[in-house]
């Protein structure tokens, strides 16, 4: 046998130290729909006012308009109440 020289290297591992770091998304999903939601609720009020707003224009209009034959109503009283009166000589 030949000599060798000895060949048996040992090898010390170093310690192995590995950091992650995870960073979140930290997106604007919850902000826009939180602007959704803000902007669709002054839609509905205004859309809510605006019915009010045309239930009481029509509410005086009707009212208009019976007071408008009320007084037609009247005046075609009185004008057969004066031809009557003129028939019959009174």
């Amino acid at each position: 046998m030949e000599n060798e020289p000895a060949t048996d290297v040992q090898h010390t591992a170093a310690p192995v130290h590995t950091t992650t770091i995870i960073r979140e998304k930290r997106g604007s999903g919850g902000v826009v729909i939180g602007l959704i939601v803000v902007v669709a609720l002054v839609v509905a009020g205004f859309i809510y006012i605006r019915a009010q707003d045309s239930e009481v224009m029509r509410d005086a209009a009707v009212a208009d308009a019976a007071q408008k034959v009320g007084d037609s109503a009247e005046q075609a009283g009185e004008a057969i109440e004066n031809a009557a009166n003129k028939v019959t000589g009174e």
